[in-house]
Protein backbone atom coordinates (compact mmCIF):
# COMPACT_ATOMS: atom_id res chain seq x y z
CA UNK A 1 0.00 0.00 0.00
CA UNK A 2 1.02 3.56 -0.87
CA UNK A 3 1.91 5.91 2.15
CA UNK A 4 3.38 9.37 2.36
CA UNK A 5 5.46 10.04 5.02
CA UNK A 6 5.73 13.70 5.11
CA UNK A 7 1.76 13.74 4.89
CA UNK A 8 1.24 11.04 7.24
CA UNK A 9 3.78 13.02 9.68
CA UNK A 10 1.63 16.58 9.54
CA UNK A 11 0.41 18.25 11.12
CA UNK A 12 -1.39 19.13 7.91
CA UNK A 13 -1.44 21.52 4.88
CA UNK A 14 -2.27 24.41 3.17
CA UNK A 15 -3.94 25.47 0.02
CA UNK A 16 -4.09 28.60 -1.76
CA UNK A 17 -6.37 29.96 -5.25
CA UNK A 18 -4.30 32.44 -6.80
CA UNK A 19 -5.29 33.20 -10.28
CA UNK A 20 -6.05 36.30 -12.27
CA UNK A 21 -9.39 37.60 -10.75
CA UNK A 22 -8.38 37.07 -7.13
CA UNK A 23 -9.22 40.73 -5.34
CA UNK A 24 -7.45 42.90 -3.79
CA UNK A 25 -7.83 43.84 0.54
CA UNK A 26 -8.84 47.28 -1.13
CA UNK A 27 -9.08 49.44 -4.49
CA UNK A 28 -9.27 48.23 -7.81
CA UNK A 29 -8.02 44.87 -9.17
CA UNK A 30 -5.62 45.26 -11.33
CA UNK A 31 -6.35 43.94 -14.90
CA UNK A 32 -2.48 43.29 -15.69
CA UNK A 33 -1.79 39.84 -15.22
CA UNK A 34 1.91 40.49 -14.74
CA UNK A 35 1.37 43.70 -13.01
CA UNK A 36 -0.71 41.72 -10.83
CA UNK A 37 2.04 38.62 -10.25
CA UNK A 38 5.09 41.10 -9.64
CA UNK A 39 3.82 42.74 -6.73
CA UNK A 40 3.22 39.05 -4.96
CA UNK A 41 5.51 39.16 -2.32
CA UNK A 42 6.48 35.77 -1.52
CA UNK A 43 8.50 35.62 1.21
CA UNK A 44 5.78 37.07 2.90
CA UNK A 45 3.30 34.51 1.74
CA UNK A 46 6.09 31.57 2.88
CA UNK A 47 6.83 33.21 6.49
CA UNK A 48 2.87 33.58 6.95
CA UNK A 49 2.20 29.46 6.11
CA UNK A 50 5.35 28.20 7.61
CA UNK A 51 4.32 30.05 10.92
CA UNK A 52 1.19 28.46 11.18
CA UNK A 53 3.20 24.96 11.37
CA UNK A 54 1.83 23.46 8.18
CA UNK A 55 4.24 21.62 6.25
CA UNK A 56 3.02 21.62 2.83
CA UNK A 57 1.62 24.40 0.27
CA UNK A 58 -0.65 23.11 -2.71
CA UNK A 59 -0.28 26.70 -5.03
CA UNK A 60 -1.43 27.12 -8.48
CA UNK A 61 0.20 27.12 -11.93
CA UNK A 62 -3.43 28.89 -12.92
CA UNK A 63 -7.30 27.91 -13.27
CA UNK A 64 -9.56 28.19 -15.84
CA UNK A 65 -8.80 32.08 -17.13
CA UNK A 66 -6.12 31.66 -19.82
CA UNK A 67 -3.29 32.96 -17.18
CA UNK A 68 -0.60 31.19 -15.62
CA UNK A 69 1.74 32.34 -13.73
CA UNK A 70 5.19 30.39 -14.62
CA UNK A 71 6.84 30.70 -17.68
CA UNK A 72 6.29 27.63 -20.21
CA UNK A 73 7.66 27.56 -23.61
CA UNK A 74 5.59 24.77 -24.95
CA UNK A 75 2.42 26.14 -24.69
CA UNK A 76 3.33 30.29 -25.00
CA UNK A 77 4.63 28.52 -28.67
CA UNK A 78 0.62 28.13 -28.92
CA UNK A 79 -0.89 30.61 -26.87
CA UNK A 80 1.64 33.82 -27.00
CA UNK A 81 0.82 36.18 -23.61
CA UNK A 82 -0.84 33.56 -21.41
CA UNK A 83 2.42 33.27 -18.94
CA UNK A 84 3.72 35.46 -16.58
CA UNK A 85 6.91 36.56 -17.22
CA UNK A 86 7.88 36.45 -13.66
CA UNK A 87 8.42 32.37 -12.56
CA UNK A 88 6.03 33.34 -9.29
CA UNK A 89 5.82 28.90 -9.30
CA UNK A 90 9.75 28.94 -9.40
CA UNK A 91 10.28 31.28 -6.52
CA UNK A 92 7.28 30.19 -4.30
CA UNK A 93 8.57 26.41 -4.58
CA UNK A 94 12.36 27.32 -3.52
CA UNK A 95 10.92 29.63 -0.75
CA UNK A 96 8.98 26.96 0.21
CA UNK A 97 11.41 24.66 0.39
CA UNK A 98 13.88 26.86 2.06
CA UNK A 99 11.16 26.62 5.05
CA UNK A 100 11.07 23.02 5.08
CA UNK A 101 7.78 22.79 3.14
CA UNK A 102 6.78 20.77 0.94
CA UNK A 103 5.11 22.44 -2.76
CA UNK A 104 2.27 20.47 -4.85
CA UNK A 105 1.52 22.36 -8.02
CA UNK A 106 -2.28 22.50 -8.65
CA UNK A 107 -4.02 22.68 -12.71
CA UNK A 108 -7.22 21.56 -14.25
CA UNK A 109 -6.86 18.50 -15.81
CA UNK A 110 -9.22 19.62 -18.50
CA UNK A 111 -9.85 22.74 -19.89
CA UNK A 112 -13.13 23.28 -21.33
CA UNK A 113 -14.16 26.12 -19.28
CA UNK A 114 -11.42 28.43 -21.19
CA UNK A 115 -11.72 30.57 -24.40
CA UNK A 116 -12.09 29.42 -27.62
CA UNK A 117 -8.99 30.34 -28.79
CA UNK A 118 -7.42 28.07 -26.10
CA UNK A 119 -9.70 25.20 -26.30
CA UNK A 120 -8.57 24.69 -30.23
CA UNK A 121 -4.64 25.62 -29.48
CA UNK A 122 -4.62 22.15 -27.18
CA UNK A 123 -7.35 20.53 -29.38
CA UNK A 124 -9.79 20.12 -27.04
CA UNK A 125 -12.52 20.10 -29.23
CA UNK A 126 -11.29 18.54 -32.13
CA UNK A 127 -9.53 15.12 -30.59
CA UNK A 128 -11.79 12.74 -30.24
CA UNK A 129 -13.14 10.52 -27.71
CA UNK A 130 -10.70 10.07 -24.90
CA UNK A 131 -8.90 13.33 -26.01
CA UNK A 132 -6.29 11.79 -27.43
CA UNK A 133 -4.75 14.84 -29.31
CA UNK A 134 -5.35 17.21 -26.17
CA UNK A 135 -3.81 14.71 -23.81
CA UNK A 136 -0.79 14.83 -26.12
CA UNK A 137 -0.73 18.31 -26.27
CA UNK A 138 -1.77 18.98 -22.44
CA UNK A 139 1.39 15.95 -21.17
CA UNK A 140 3.93 18.27 -23.00
CA UNK A 141 2.83 21.79 -21.12
CA UNK A 142 3.08 19.53 -17.85
CA UNK A 143 6.61 18.21 -18.87
CA UNK A 144 7.63 21.45 -19.82
CA UNK A 145 6.67 23.02 -16.42
CA UNK A 146 8.09 19.63 -14.94
CA UNK A 147 11.13 19.57 -16.78
CA UNK A 148 12.25 23.68 -15.88
CA UNK A 149 11.61 23.49 -12.26
CA UNK A 150 12.95 19.89 -11.90
CA UNK A 151 12.43 18.70 -7.76
CA UNK A 152 11.67 22.18 -6.96
CA UNK A 153 7.56 20.69 -7.23
CA UNK A 154 7.49 17.61 -5.06
CA UNK A 155 3.91 16.83 -6.18
CA UNK A 156 0.95 17.51 -8.68
CA UNK A 157 -2.88 18.19 -8.04
CA UNK A 158 -4.94 18.08 -11.27
CA UNK A 159 -8.60 19.06 -10.66
CA UNK A 160 -11.58 18.52 -12.88
CA UNK A 161 -11.51 14.67 -13.55
CA UNK A 162 -15.18 14.05 -13.89
CA UNK A 163 -18.00 14.26 -16.11
CA UNK A 164 -20.36 16.91 -15.07
CA UNK A 165 -23.83 17.00 -16.28
CA UNK A 166 -24.85 17.75 -12.84
CA UNK A 167 -23.05 20.32 -12.08
CA UNK A 168 -24.48 22.67 -14.80
CA UNK A 169 -21.55 22.37 -17.57
CA UNK A 170 -20.39 19.49 -19.39
CA UNK A 171 -16.71 18.30 -18.94
CA UNK A 172 -16.13 16.03 -21.91
CA UNK A 173 -12.81 13.90 -21.03
CA UNK A 174 -15.01 10.70 -20.37
CA UNK A 175 -12.67 10.11 -17.38
CA UNK A 176 -15.20 7.62 -16.03
CA UNK A 177 -14.78 5.29 -19.26
CA UNK A 178 -10.99 5.25 -18.62
CA UNK A 179 -10.36 6.87 -22.57
CA UNK A 180 -7.13 8.28 -20.89
CA UNK A 181 -3.53 7.04 -20.72
CA UNK A 182 -2.25 7.06 -16.95
CA UNK A 183 1.25 6.39 -18.10
CA UNK A 184 1.05 9.54 -19.92
CA UNK A 185 0.45 11.14 -16.96
CA UNK A 186 2.53 10.42 -14.75
CA UNK A 187 5.79 10.32 -17.23
CA UNK A 188 4.48 14.09 -17.97
CA UNK A 189 4.29 15.37 -14.36
CA UNK A 190 7.70 12.68 -13.13
CA UNK A 191 9.89 14.56 -16.29
CA UNK A 192 11.80 16.77 -13.94
CA UNK A 193 11.23 15.04 -10.42
CA UNK A 194 11.06 10.82 -10.77
CA UNK A 195 9.72 10.98 -6.97
CA UNK A 196 6.82 13.28 -7.46
CA UNK A 197 3.45 12.41 -5.88
CA UNK A 198 0.10 13.15 -7.42
CA UNK A 199 -3.70 13.21 -7.67
CA UNK A 200 -6.42 13.14 -9.55
CA UNK A 201 -9.24 15.27 -8.23
CA UNK A 202 -12.39 13.03 -8.77
CA UNK A 203 -15.17 15.75 -7.64
CA UNK A 204 -16.47 17.20 -4.10
CA UNK A 205 -17.56 14.25 -1.79
CA UNK A 206 -15.84 11.70 -3.50
CA UNK A 207 -12.54 9.37 -1.90
CA UNK A 208 -11.92 7.20 -4.92
CA UNK A 209 -8.94 7.08 -7.11
CA UNK A 210 -9.02 8.02 -10.88
CA UNK A 211 -5.72 7.04 -12.31
CA UNK A 212 -4.84 3.75 -10.66
CA UNK A 213 -1.08 4.92 -10.64
CA UNK A 214 -1.95 8.38 -8.61
CA UNK A 215 -0.20 8.38 -5.19
CA UNK A 216 -2.58 10.26 -3.14
CA UNK A 217 -6.62 10.60 -2.70
CA UNK A 218 -7.82 14.04 -3.76
CA UNK A 219 -10.44 14.06 -0.82
CA UNK A 220 -12.36 17.53 -1.93
CA UNK A 221 -15.18 18.28 0.53
CA UNK A 222 -17.11 20.96 1.04
CA UNK A 223 -17.35 20.42 5.24
CA UNK A 224 -15.85 18.25 7.90
CA UNK A 225 -18.36 14.71 7.54
CA UNK A 226 -15.44 12.40 6.40
CA UNK A 227 -12.94 10.91 8.47
CA UNK A 228 -11.29 7.23 7.49
CA UNK A 229 -10.45 4.65 9.27
CA UNK A 230 -6.91 4.26 8.27
CA UNK A 231 -4.13 6.14 6.53
CA UNK A 232 -4.78 4.69 2.83
CA UNK A 233 -7.81 3.77 0.69
CA UNK A 234 -7.71 1.80 -2.86
CA UNK A 235 -3.54 1.51 -2.03
CA UNK A 236 -3.20 5.17 -2.00
CA UNK A 237 -2.75 7.96 0.99
CA UNK A 238 -5.80 9.37 1.98
CA UNK A 239 -5.85 12.82 2.16
CA UNK A 240 -8.81 15.54 2.68
CA UNK A 241 -9.45 19.07 1.10
CA UNK A 242 -11.81 21.69 2.46
CA UNK A 243 -11.91 25.34 2.56
CA UNK A 244 -11.36 27.41 5.75
CA UNK A 245 -13.10 30.80 5.07
CA UNK A 246 -13.95 32.30 1.60
CA UNK A 247 -15.40 28.92 -0.66
CA UNK A 248 -11.67 28.23 -2.44
CA UNK A 249 -11.35 31.92 -4.20
CA UNK A 250 -11.22 35.61 -3.07
CA UNK A 251 -13.00 36.97 -6.37
CA UNK A 252 -16.08 38.18 -5.46
CA UNK A 253 -15.20 41.80 -4.94
CA UNK A 254 -12.46 43.78 -3.28
CA UNK A 255 -12.34 43.87 1.03
CA UNK A 256 -11.48 41.39 3.83
CA UNK A 257 -12.32 37.42 3.57
CA UNK A 258 -14.99 36.57 5.41
CA UNK A 259 -13.85 34.36 8.85
CA UNK A 260 -13.15 30.53 9.27
CA UNK A 261 -16.66 29.35 9.28
CA UNK A 262 -15.50 26.44 11.65
CA UNK A 263 -15.30 26.81 15.40
CA UNK A 264 -12.09 25.94 16.82
CA UNK A 265 -13.23 22.75 18.57
CA UNK A 266 -15.11 21.29 15.21
CA UNK A 267 -11.90 22.19 13.17
CA UNK A 268 -9.59 20.91 15.56
CA UNK A 269 -11.49 17.42 16.78
CA UNK A 270 -11.40 16.91 12.93
CA UNK A 271 -8.04 17.38 11.62
CA UNK A 272 -7.17 15.69 15.25
CA UNK A 273 -8.87 12.42 14.30
CA UNK A 274 -7.33 12.26 10.83
CA UNK A 275 -3.95 12.79 12.54
CA UNK A 276 -4.49 9.00 14.88
CA UNK A 277 -5.08 7.30 11.66
CA UNK A 278 -2.36 8.53 9.47
CA UNK A 279 -4.79 10.63 6.99
CA UNK A 280 -3.89 13.97 5.69
CA UNK A 281 -5.41 17.41 5.81
CA UNK A 282 -5.66 20.17 3.20
CA UNK A 283 -7.18 23.22 4.12
CA UNK A 284 -7.64 26.21 1.46
CA UNK A 285 -7.22 29.36 3.06
CA UNK A 286 -8.09 32.70 1.29
CA UNK A 287 -5.53 34.81 -0.59
CA UNK A 288 -5.06 38.62 -1.66
CA UNK A 289 -3.84 39.87 -5.13
CA UNK A 290 -0.86 40.70 -3.53
CA UNK A 291 0.11 37.30 -2.22
CA UNK A 292 -0.81 38.49 1.73
CA UNK A 293 -3.16 35.63 3.37
CA UNK A 294 -6.35 35.87 5.67
CA UNK A 295 -5.38 37.29 9.10
CA UNK A 296 -8.22 35.63 10.78
CA UNK A 297 -7.52 32.14 9.16
CA UNK A 298 -3.99 32.31 10.02
CA UNK A 299 -4.79 33.09 13.22
CA UNK A 300 -6.80 29.76 13.87
CA UNK A 301 -4.36 27.81 11.99
CA UNK A 302 -1.68 28.74 14.39
CA UNK A 303 -4.33 27.42 17.23
CA UNK A 304 -4.85 24.11 15.24
CA UNK A 305 -0.94 23.34 15.56
CA UNK A 306 -0.54 24.30 19.39
CA UNK A 307 -3.91 22.31 19.92
CA UNK A 308 -2.11 19.40 17.98
CA UNK A 309 1.64 19.80 19.28
CA UNK A 310 -0.28 18.96 22.70
CA UNK A 311 -3.04 15.90 21.90
CA UNK A 312 -0.76 14.48 18.88
CA UNK A 313 2.01 12.50 19.17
Amino acid sequence: MSEIKWMQDGPFGVMVHYIKGVQPRSGKLNPDFNAMVEQFDVSRLIQQVAQTGAKWLFFTFGQNTGFYCSPNAYLESLIPGCCSRRDLMGEVADAAHAHGLKLIAYLPAEIDLQTDAFRSALAWDSSGPGKQEFQKRYMRVIADWSLRLGNRIDGWFFDGCYDAKDKGFMRTHDWDNARFDPQLWAEALRAGNPDAVFTMNAGVGYLHSVLPNQDFISGEFNDLSFVPDGPTSFGMQNQVLTWLDCRWLHTESPGPIPPPRFTDQQLFTYVEQHRRVGSAVTLNIGIYEDGQLSQPSLKQLKRLDAYLAQTCV
